[in-house]
């Protein structure tokens, strides 16, 4: 199955200067037509980068007939592929990935090129509140599954048990979030963390970089309606999201420019806000999840932008 996507428009703006931050809008695709797949009922971890950084898959929810369908891109192609019904697909290799079959809820691997698929955590079922099970994220370098078991949320909650391919318990996993701390995204050179800062409910929320555990002492970099966070593979910039707008910050000295924004169709209601966010591995690609409200819940459209430029 083929379903052609429509660039965005991306095309390079003008570099305006307002009176505090400046704007530079990239070339983006649109994964995903509008109001074509479900938001609410996203499953996370909903993308994962190739490690090659050569595609990434992602999870859709057809808003007709509800399927949850792994769906791939290969960048800069105008169309994506459905590989298989399931979610939290996590890449293994560039070839290989892992995801929860919800029918039979386990772990699968499947190979890209052959169609192979394998059960990969054959106990599964001996995990304590297996069947509650929504989704998990898979460390390739330890060979361990965090297990997550809550329905999506607008900040991005990590899986809170971890198990071997063995199905073996190895203990809750350590949190992240907490005491104000409500987005973290970890330094990968080291050393700091870019926090936001705030009330799960709403309210004015702080961008700060800290080492953790010292963020109550940091200044803010950043305040306004903050979501999604993440820090670039190659250390270089701190990419947020801002209700319906996606922002980059330079770690090196702070300068932050708007890259992003997304604009909610006519009669879509308002309040779009960004809520994932997800760098390719040579931190060229930025993925952004946009959930749009409509009059009965909440849609979602996939895009990818193009920051090959911004890193120069």
């Amino acid at each position: 199955m083929l379903i052609i996507i429509a660039l965005a428009a991306g095309l390079w703006a003008a570099f305006e200067r307002g009176p505090s931050q400046p704007t530079c809008l990239v070339p983006a695709w649109q994964l995903m037509p509008n109001a074509a797949y479900e938001g609410q009922s996203s499953v996370d971890p909903m993308m994962s980068w190739s490690p090659d950084s050569r595609s990434l898959l992602f999870t859709a929810v057809s808003m007709k007939g509800y399927r949850t369908s792994i769906l791939r891109w290969k960048v800069g192609e105008k169309q994506i592929n459905r590989i298989v019904l399931g979610v939290s697909p996590n890449y293994i290799d560039n070839n290989k990935f892992v995801f929860l079959g919800q029918s039979s809820m386990s772990i699968i691997e499947r190979n890209l090129a052959t169609g192979r698929e394998r059960d990969v955590v054959p106990n599964l079922r001996r995990v304590d509140l297996w069947r509650e099970i929504t989704g998990f994220t898979y460390d390739p370098a330890r060979k361990t599954i965090a297990l997550r078991f809550s329905s999506f949320t607008r900040h991005y909650e990590p899986g809170v048990e971890q198990i071997d391919l063995a199905g073996k318990s190895l203990g809750a996993v350590e949190r992240t979030t907490g005491d104000g701390v409500i987005e973290r995204s970890p330094d990968p050179m080291g050393g700091r963390s870019a926090v936001i800062l705030g009330e799960l409910a709403g309210g004015a929320r702080e961008l700060r970089i800290a080492r953790p555990g010292e963020e109550g002492k940091a200044s803010p970099v950043a305040t306004g309606n903050l979501g999604a966070l993440a820090w670039s593979p190659d250390g270089r910039m701190v990419a947020f999201a801002d209700s319906n707008e996606v922002k980059v910050l330079n770690a090196s000295d702070m300068k932050i420019v708007t890259v992003a924004r997304f604009g909610a169709p006519i009669g879509s209601g308002d309040g779009t806000y960004v809520c994932r966010l997800a760098w390719s591995p040579n931190s060229s690609y930025l993925a952004a999840l946009d959930l749009v409200p409509s009059v009965d819940s909440a849609y979602a459209v996939l895009y990818v932008l193009d920051m090959s430029k911004v890193r120069s």
